[in-house]
């Protein structure tokens, strides 16, 4: 997953880079179909690979926490190139110069994703199972008899020999007109 992370990431970089240099007049205005299933690939894998990523680091048993916490930074800033593009191509009508900076958010995650050391980070969220797997076993057999015993008694009564079998409604109950 890291790889194929690190991968697209180079490829949206290079075709950010190419993109402009390459598609500067009418003769070359075919070319953008060529460029557009580049892009439409590696955002399709770029996104599939960052979550498959991401889900490498994660302790089990804490998904939705952490899941969680990704989407939402995720929304948080998801929202800065395609603002920096448009402002940009808005106030300055500079298309190619916005295509740099998009390469440039590219380039400025591809070192940040290679400090992650993958095999650190497997080992870490496996002693974090296990602790956690030894905990919930050390507590679970406790809660489960000396906690839970009287709420296995109201869900499941036992009889005892001197309770009748069928309980039958006593005419003075005041239920009993129901």
């Amino acid at each position: 997953a890291r790889r194929t992370f690190l991968n697209v990431i180079l490829t949206m970089c290079a075709t950010c880079v190419a993109a402009p240099l390459v598609l500067r007049d009418a003769r070359s205005a075919n070319l953008v179909f060529v460029f557009a299933v580049v892009w439409g690939f590696c955002f399709g894998t770029y996104y599939a690979a960052n979550t498959s990523f991401f889900t490498l680091l994660v302790p089990a048993h804490s998904e939705s926490q952490f899941m969680a916490l990704f989407y939402a930074a995720g929304v948080f800033f998801n929202w800065a190139p395609p603002a920096i593009f448009t402002l940009l191509n808005q106030f300055t009508n500079a298309t190619i110069l916005v295509f740099f900076i998009l390469a440039a958010f590219f380039a400025a995650a591809y070192p940040l994703i290679r400090t992650v050391d993958v095999d650190l980070a497997r080992r870490d969220v496996a002693a974090h199972d296990s602790a956690v797997g030894i905990a919930a076993s050390m507590i679970a057999p406790t809660l489960s008899r000396e906690h839970f015993s009287d709420v296995e008694s109201i869900k499941h009564p036992r009889a005892s020999d001197d309770a009748p079998a069928k309980t039958e409604p006593r005419l003075d109950s005041p239920m009993s007109d129901v």
